[in-house]
């Protein structure tokens, strides 16, 4: 994966990227030798500076041996913003040693990303004839809420699995329909789309957090998931319990996305952590002045360290297009990048 960072207050190993997006290690044994495939380098980040390409294989950060994403994220989590650092790659079976200066990343979603070496060529994904449609119900039994889950064909072959956490509009609790919006974007990228409904359709409740929490939980434990593509998605008062619930829960959560959400005023931004990164996109609608009390929430978020990207909606109400649902899988598929 890939991800556009930025750090406010030069905090946090988030900053310090070299901005290389990179195959995670769940594909590690697919590599030959050591060391993490650089997939796609930001255009003007301090890796392109530095020399590095895709393809590159870097296997070592100074003096920290990077066998995996998971090592190159953590060397980083020691260095501020303008550190310089030594970078050694393997490039066509050569040894080289490049010197990068760190910076803040940027927060713009690449246009297109190049599929990770496990996957097919990323194509748009499209409607058509369906695939297997593996939908199941997942029950807590100490709640009375109800949950589907949509689960891509790639997780039966023993790829992890990134996930949505989808929370519905008010009003509007998940149908067959919001599955088969996701299904092929699910199939091509490897994503669980979870969909709970809550226990009054027309609103959700903060008492529900706790089984939303739990949820997901289980999810993890039940399903072998890419810890670093796990995501809470929600529109209008579903994308303020999103927040809310990332914000409290940024041991699990790596990202969390909204539509047409203010920030709830009385929800305490904690500073970022760079041992929890979490990102945020937020889908502003066309309407300035609603978009205007959607900023004062992002700037919250931005000034506690977090990296946020902000685009602005087709659909006022915060429905999402094919084109956001795509931008949303990509903005995903960048999440483990250093």
């Amino acid at each position: 994966g890939a991800a556009g960072r930025h750090d406010e207050n030069g905090e946090g190993p988030d900053a310090n990227s070299k901005s290389a997006t990179t195959d995670s290690d769940k594909d590690a044994t697919r590599r030959k030798g050591p060391g993490v495939i650089v997939r796609w380098v930001y255009p003007g980040s301090p890796a392109a500076d530095a020399g590095i390409r895709a393809g590159d294989r870097v296997d070592r950060i100074d003096d920290v041996d990077c066998d995996t994403i998971g090592h190159a994220i953590a060397a980083m989590n020691s260095y501020a913003p303008g550190a310089k650092i030594s970078v050694h790659i393997m490039r066509d079976d050569k040894p080289m040693d490049l010197a990068a200066t760190l910076s803040q990343l940027p927060t713009n979603v690449p246009g297109e990303l190049p599929p990770a070496s496990f996957a097919p060529p990323r194509q748009p994904a499209v409607m058509g004839k369906p695939t297997k449609f593996d939908l199941r119900d997942l029950k807590l039994a100490e709640f009375s809420e109800s949950c589907q889950v949509y689960v891509p064909p790639s997780h039966e072959s023993g790829r992890a699995a990134g996930v949505i956490l989808w929370l519905h509009a008010p009003g509007e609790p998940p149908t067959d329909a919001l599955f088969r919006q996701w299904q092929s974007i699910c199939d091509r990228d490897g994503l669980l789309l979870v969909a709970p409904k809550a226990a009054d359709p027309s609103r959700w409740e903060r008492t529900e957090l706790d089984y939303l929490r739990r949820l997901i939980e289980r999810v993890v434990s039940q399903y072998r998931i890419d810890p670093r593509r796990v995501v809470v998605y929600g529109q209008g008062g579903g994308g303020a319990m999103a927040s809310v619930l990332a914000l409290s829960s940024r041991d699990i959560f790596s990202g969390v996305a909204t539509t047409a959400a203010p920030l709830p005023r009385t929800v305490t931004v904690p500073d970022n952590d760079p041992a929890a990164r979490l990102a945020v996109l937020a889908g502003l609608p066309a309407d300035e002045s609603q978009a205007a009390i959607i900023r004062q929430g992002l700037k919250k978020l931005s000034d506690a360290g977090y990296p946020v990207t902000a685009v602005t909606l087709a659909n006022s109400a915060g429905g999402l297009t094919a084109d956001e649902r795509e931008l949303l899988a990509r903005w995903i598929d960048t999440l483990d990048r250093f």
